[in-house]
């Protein structure tokens, strides 16, 4: 299975890039990091789901996408809707981690 723990040092330094995160420094600094963004974002998908993708405004579609690595250029609010109910939806499934959901966007 596809950890924290279980990545190199290039793919560390990758996924911090992807994310916009400081991507020097140790290994364990950048696997704590990585892990401290991926519970922030897992707790605001929990929020997301609890209010509904549909009340969020589109600002705030932007930003959730831009947070999870989503491409927002040329996506009107709908696309934008759809595309975080479904990382929403994937996100909270206890057998898909958020490493992989990350690399599945980052590589589609």
């Amino acid at each position: 299975q596809l950890t924290l723990d279980s990545m190199a040092r290039p793919q560390l330094v990758s996924m911090c890039q992807f994310m916009g995160l400081r991507y020097f420094g140790p290994d364990a600094l950048l696997r704590w990091t990585l892990r401290t963004r991926l519970r922030q974002l897992r707790n605001d998908d929990k929020d997301i789901m609890w209010e509904g993708v549909s009340k969020l405004t589109e600002e705030e579609l932007r930003s959730a996408m831009r947070a999870r690595g989503l491409p927002t250029k040329g996506l009107d609010a709908t696309q934008m809707r759809d595309a975080v109910q479904e990382w929403v939806t994937l996100s909270q499934k206890e057998d898909i981690g958020s490493p992989l959901l990350l690399l599945a966007h980052k590589y589609p």
